[in-house]
């Protein structure tokens, strides 16, 4: 596919006066409002394969990943939202090179939801619709991977391959992220129109830059509360914490930048791999 009919798929998300989490083919992609952030404008193409793609907004989410479709406490509850809290979620095509929110978007689908300030409703609460995409990549490996049940032989799995990972990066040591990111690198390479080996590179690149700052240094997993959400109709795991941040990361410190390392992990019959 030559640059002048290469197009990227965007998600654009807003929350106003409420708090509400996104997903593409159950996802998640970012959650907005208050302390989030307004707004969230980013290219989904990884996310995305031919024939139906699932748009999702859920609503007053509960406070963790792992309650955030049950609900806090007590779980689902009956709340009047004030009039003016609002949810916007919007799919959209752009041409390469074109700016998002810019006129060359295409929306291709779209959900809203506006409180009323009056009538009760059952929160969370989840809209979804559905799209038919001719996009020029996927299916991806990862979704023909077994379904799980994250129980403890699987947690315990995962838990193991994230202190590994940590362990290289406290270590300065590049190649095994490197090596466990191999299948994410080879998608994000085929849905970005990226030669192969490109993103790996570009890891490759970035990864001694920060190594060498002065403050390098990865946040001790032992004071992590781990939240592992199974996603991705049941195939992905997401390694967050309890907070929704990434479990590996180097916090920011006095002074110095923060870095975390999002990943969604998934099995593929022989073990637990880095696959977004």
């Amino acid at each position: 596919m030559n640059g002048s009919t290469r197009r990227f798929w965007v998600i654009e998300a807003t929350a106003k006066n409420c708090v509400a989490e996104f997903y593409v083919n159950d996802v998640p992609v970012t959650r907005r409002g208050r302390e989030h952030g307004l707004f969230h404008g980013a290219p989904i193409n990884e996310l995305l394969h031919p024939g139906e793609n699932e748009l999702s907004m859920l609503v007053l989410p509960g406070a963790t990943p792992g309650t955030a479709v049950a609900g806090d406490g007590d779980g689902r509850r009956r709340r009047v939202i004030p009039e003016e809290g609002s949810v916007e979620v919007r799919l959209c095509a752009y041409p390469q090179g074109a700016v998002i929110g810019g006129p060359d978007g295409e929306e291709l689908l779209a959900l809203r939801w506006e409180a009323d300030g009056e009538t009760p409703v059952i929160v969370p609460f989840v809209l979804t619709g559905v799209v038919t995409l001719d996009v020029p990549f996927g299916p991806w490996e990862w979704e023909s991977f077994p379904r799980t049940s994250l129980d403890d032989a699987a947690a315990a799995a995962i838990r193991a391959l994230v202190a590994d990972i940590h362990l290289s990066l406290s270590g300065a040591l590049a190649d095994p992220f490197l090596e466990a990111c191999a299948p994410r690198f080879r998608d994000i390479e085929q849905a970005h129109y990226m030669a192969p080996g490109d993103r790996a590179r570009a890891g490759a690149n970035l990864l001694p830059s920060l190594f060498e700052r002065s403050d390098w240094e990865m946040e001790a997993l032992e004071g992590i509360d781990f939240d592992l959400r199974v996603v991705g109709r049941g195939r992905l795991v997401e390694l967050v914490d309890e907070a929704g941040a990434a479990i590996l990361r180097k916090p920011s410190g006095e002074g110095g930048m923060g870095t975390e390392f999002k990943a969604l992990v998934g099995f593929d019959g022989a073990g637990w791999k880095i696959v977004r």
